[in-house]
């Protein structure tokens, strides 16, 4: 009996054995999948969305407070992110690197700069919800700007999700046209000055891709924006802010404002580069298109907007848009260097 107790032990023993190396196999195989860096991909998209909409709600409290001051508001966040150029001073490379590259890293900032200034400009005109879908024409902005500067290829079905996040898009427009919700005191300027500052997120957002994909250091690009961006943003708030930050009557509540805007941004530009050289400028635009939901979702709450049936047929067309455009992943020059390359 001893002997056969012993047996049965072996045999438990090398059932566990043999199930735990297929438990193993298996978490290997998901997390070395293409589906798991797709997951990756698709949720820090969710996250810098969640981003974009906090800098969002930001801006509309200060326009509802009657602060016009859109350069001031950015400035702190190209101040972090100078921070980012300490990485490398350490590595002895900041003068060689400022020497050769100074005049790109310049244009991308300053379109940076300028796009931003454009946006939250325009919360002074416009909606919350109407700013936001601004997202849509990025995307077709990238999508041409990649095709000629990064050569970048897209199959049909990625044609048709761009095409069904659009229409998604469309039908939350006529939603919130429809409903009515805001007082707005010029939507036409408002939607003026979003269309520039998207053309401008897309130069800037190809810029960084570019950057990145030749020469893939991110505190670089980071720390470089951030020191242009910061002296950028220095000129011109001396040339046209002067005077309105002097006659703000600063409260702990537009302080904490403007706080939440400038880390909200850093948020977005450190991580948004890792989500470059994980997949696509293009891709990065499509994911957080559903900062236009989160931003409807704040204004229920926050501003006591209530979603219509409108919105929620935009909010499935614009998932599916997004489902089908990952079914291929995008452009053939640099679909094998996405593959292999790590995630960082």
């Amino acid at each position: 009996s001893i002997e056969d107790s012993s047996t049965s032990n072996i045999q438990i023993t090398q059932e566990e054995e043999e199930k735990s190396k297929k438990i193993n196999i298996f978490f290997s195989n998901v997390f070395s999948s293409n589906y798991y860096r797709i997951s990756l991909i698709l949720i820090l998209g969710q996250f810098l969305s969640l981003m974009i909409t906090a800098t969002g709600v930001c801006s509309q409290y200060l326009a509802n407070d009657n602060i016009d001051i859109p350069t001031s508001q950015s400035c702190f966040n190209y101040v972090l992110l100078t921070l980012y150029c300490l990485v490398m001073i350490k590595r002895g490379e900041f003068l060689s690197v400022l020497r050769q590259n100074w005049w790109k890293y310049l244009l991308i900032a300053f379109a940076d700069v300028e796009a931003n200034f454009l946006v939250v400009y325009a919360y002074q005109y416009t909606s919350l919800t109407s700013v936001m879908l601004l997202d849509s024409f990025t995307i077709p902005c990238v999508m041409f700007l990649s095709y000629f500067l990064l050569k970048a290829r897209y199959s049909w079905l990625q044609f048709l999700g761009v095409t069904v996040c659009l229409a998604g898009l469309v039908v939350l427009a006529v939603s919130d046209a429809t409903q009515n919700t805001y007082s707005e005191s010029n939507p036409l300027l408002g939607d003026a000055l979003c269309l520039c500052g998207a053309v401008l997120y897309g130069v800037s957002n190809v810029g960084q891709e570019l950057s990145l994909k030749t020469f893939g250091d991110t505190f670089q690009y980071l720390g470089f924006i951030g020191l242009f961006g910061s002296l950028i943003s220095a000129i011109q708030m001396v040339i046209l802010e002067r005077q309105k930050l002097a006659e703000i009557t600063w409260t702990w509540p537009i302080v904490g404002y403007m706080l939440g805007f400038a880390f909200s941004m850093f948020a977005l530009y450190s991580l948004t580069p890792i989500m470059m050289k994980w997949s696509s400028a293009t891709l990065y635009n499509l994911s957080i298109l559903t900062s236009d939901f989160f931003s409807l979702v704040f204004s229920v709450y926050l501003f006591q907007h209530k979603p219509s049936l409108l919105f929620i047929v935009s909010f499935v067309l614009t998932v599916t848009g997004l489902v089908v455009y990952n079914v291929r992943r995008r452009d053939k020059c640099f679909e094998a260097q996405s593959e292999t390359a790590p995630l960082q």
